[in-house]
């Protein structure tokens, strides 16, 4: 499955950044409906300065696990795909990436509907908890999610530092 998605992305490339952040950046591949998250091995992986290729490539599979089980219980996050090395369109570096599912979206904070979105985003958030999960200090209706109006739907994004139930690694 994720030998396919490699070929989608080395024949599609990556293209137009959707967002940028502390651990990585977002990418969208080409004509498809995937996007990569690429974690840059160049210092600027918070909170850990300077990370070695393994270290970078554990917080991806961690998060990979964390959105995986999410999904698998049917809280909103990006279909996860797989793991994968790529070179970063920022530093020409191979980095360790995170596929994932493309969600289009537009700024929920701008829709007049947005306390309805808001509403959806907390019912979400209970979900997520009855499921025995933790959402990290940084998931709160400014940040780390988005907003779907064809789907009429949130989706909970950059879930890496997210805790499980009996999980040691928070």
């Amino acid at each position: 499955k994720m030998q396919q998605k490699k070929k989608i992305i080395n024949e599609k490339g990556i293209g137009d950044e959707i967002r940028g952040g502390g651990s990585a950046t977002v990418y969208r591949i080409n004509d498809s409906n995937l996007a990569i998250k690429v974690s840059p091995l160049d210092g600027f992986f918070r909170p850990w300065p300077n990370p070695s290729p393994d270290e970078t490539y554990r917080g991806l599979y961690r998060e990979f696990m964390i959105q995986s089980q999410l999904y698998e219980r049917d809280i909103s996050v990006p279909k996860p795909e797989g793991l994968t090395w790529v070179k970063s369109p920022k530093t020409g570096i191979f980095c360790p990436s995170l596929v994932m599912e493309y969600i289009p979206h537009t700024n929920p904070y701008q829709n007049p509907e947005y306390p309805r979105i808001e509403k959806m985003f907390w019912d979400e958030v209970k979900k997520a908890k009855e499921a025995g999960f933790t959402p990290s200090f940084d998931c709160g209706p400014y940040n780390n999610w988005l907003f779907n109006p064809e789907r009429d739907k949130v989706y909970f994004i950059d879930v890496r530092f997210w805790g499980k139930e009996n999980d040691t690694k928070k």
